[in-house]
């Protein structure tokens, strides 16, 4: 099993040819990019980029091509976007990634699986490994959540609301 930190789909690096920090900063997402095997293209001819030229000003860098028989998970988390791809056809790889997937869940994160479109989402109950893309987002668990205001909780001190003049 490949863990791949990068954006799933497309993206496209712009920057001014006369300001040298954003030469590095698109130096850098392209560099990036070949060590992660991606396809760069330029962006009005979609023809592949030999090298990274400064006077260029954007690239189109195009999602990692997987066979059709590669699925991959996604998880949002503290390092950043975790893409895990696994081959359909190894068995070992597929139980590595309903590990990974059960793994998850069992942290309380909600799963979803992209539609064919690429746009619509729907949340999914179990582990398919015939879904393209399976991705989870921490940011929506509901038992951290309910954990961390508990602990929270415990912090706060209750007074007693009392009004002048009452005994």
């Amino acid at each position: 099993m490949k863990q791949i930190n990068i954006p799933v789909h497309n993206f496209y690096i712009d920057w001014d040819a006369n300001n040298r920090k954003d030469v590095e900063k698109a130096k850098l997402k392209y560099q990036q990019a070949r060590r992660e095997i991606r396809e760069i293209v330029f962006t009005e001819t979609d023809k592949p980029v030999p090298a990274f030229n400064p006077n260029d000003e954007s690239y189109e860098v195009r999602k990692k091509a997987i066979k059709d028989t590669e699925f991959y998970l996604r998880a949002y988390d503290e390092t950043g976007d975790q893409l895990v791809v696994w081959d359909s056809e190894d068995i070992c790889e597929t139980q590595d990634a309903f590990k990974l997937y059960q793994k998850c869940i069992d942290k309380g994160w909600r799963a979803y699986a992209r539609g064919e479109n690429g746009k619509n989402t729907k949340r999914i109950f179990g582990f398919d490994p015939t879904l393209e893309e399976i991705y989870f987002d921490e940011k929506k668990t509901i038992k951290e959540k309910l954990s961390k205001f508990v602990k929270t909780f415990r912090e706060v001190h209750m007074t007693p609301r009392t009004r002048p003049g009452r005994r």
